[in-house]
């Protein structure tokens, strides 16, 4: 009798062993923990490395030329060949390529350039294609705008240096969506005038811009000779965070026009004139709101090397620069992202903006 009661006992216990292990929900936790940690690590790197942050990660993010063929472009013959192919690819450029003009790039493309020295003179342009990356060039466009975003969607551009175009470094305008402009270097070395950056809306008066024109820039360096559009913007919804500008003599560092909303976090402002202000133009419209916060430097305060200087009413033509505290009521970014402090900037932008040298090709 005792030998049967021990055998159900010990039945009891095996069976309820088994279900302790089975079931154990400290045990399931753990699991489950750790699965979502390896998840969140690769989606961080997937979100920040391989297809950028901002606002290029709406709208199902960009992913380039991502699972297509490879090639890299040592001429500017191959160059233009790989560029002008409808299908997904990847194109690592090798060495210093002159083009005759700027080169228009398609759907689904990653340009990536190799090492410090990879160029591309004349510019390039996206006119009506979407999902694009370009990494890791220094684009000299003489003679063109060294990069013209028109009409499409997910682009971002990530750790180039823009040099010397004779028009916009970047022009962002035609309705583009959906832009990031990220670790990139702009600067000018030429004696001309004209070094307005970066222009993000072409006119006044566009409907086709109205509600679009979604753009982040961070972690940028404006340097020597950039004069002003760092960004200007019109219509568009822009996201300025942990820039550097040093731009000295320049006429303005941010502008907000018609119908644009700008926010501007941590940024580093050294030597430069307005930071931020308001453009009224002779159009009309609803003026542009702009709210600053956690920057360097204060509205009106001079101890960062930093000037201030408005107009008391419009000029010649109607238009009229006027300086803001920059506490307008905008946006909220639909993305996250992580704000270095402002006085940190400097340094990780300087040291970091353009061509990073350990990117070595395919």
């Amino acid at each position: 009798m005792k030998k049967g009661i021990l055998i159900i006992l010990s039945v009891i216990a095996l069976m309820a062993m088994i279900f302790w292990f089975s079931c154990n929900p400290m045990n399931s936790a753990n699991k489950q923990s750790q699965n979502l940690s390896i998840l969140d690590q690769a989606d961080a790197v997937r979100a920040t490395v391989t297809y950028g942050e901002g606002y290029c990660t709406q709208n199902g993010g960009t992913s380039g030329g991502d699972g297509g063929a490879v090639y890299t472009a040592t001429t500017s013959a191959e160059f233009l060949k790989y560029v002008g192919l409808y299908t997904p690819k990847i194109i690592y450029v090798s060495g210093q390529l002159q083009l005759s003009s700027q080169a228009t790039l398609r759907n689904d493309t990653t340009i990536i350039g190799i090492g410090t020295d990879a160029s591309i003179s004349r510019g390039l342009s996206i006119n009506g294609f979407n999902n694009l990356i370009i990494r890791n060039l220094t684009i000299n466009g003489a003679n063109t705008d060294g990069l013209t975003i028109q009409n499409c969607k997910n682009v971002w551009i990530d750790h180039c240096t823009f040099i010397n175009s004779t028009d916009g470094q970047i022009d962002i305008v035609h309705g583009s969506e959906w832009i990031t402009v990220s670790w990139c270097k702009f600067y000018y070395t030429d004696s001309k005038t004209h070094h307005f950056v970066n222009l993000i809306g072409n006119g006044d008066g566009v409907s086709e811009d109205m509600g679009k024109l979604h753009v982040t820039f961070h972690h940028n360096w404006w340097g020597s000779s950039c004069m002003e559009r760092l960004p200007s913007v019109r219509y568009g919804t822009v996201h300025c965070y942990n820039n550097y500008y040093n731009a000295a003599g320049n006429n303005y560092c941010i502008r907000t026009r018609l119908y644009a909303q700008l926010l501007v976090e941590n940024n580093f402002f050294e030597n430069v004139k307005n930071p931020w202000e308001r453009y009224l133009t002779a159009a009309g419209g609803t003026p542009g709101k702009l709210l600053a916060r956690g920057n360097n430097v204060g509205y009106l305060d001079t101890s960062y090397g930093c000037t201030w200087e408005g107009s008391d009413a419009p000029n010649e033509d109607g238009n009229q620069s006027v300086l803001i505290p920059g506490t307008d009521s905008v946006f909220t970014p639909p993305y996250s992202y992580t704000l270095d402090n402002a006085n940190l900037v400097k340094d990780i932008v300087s040291s970091s903006a353009g061509p990073n040298s350990s990117i070595t090709g395919p």
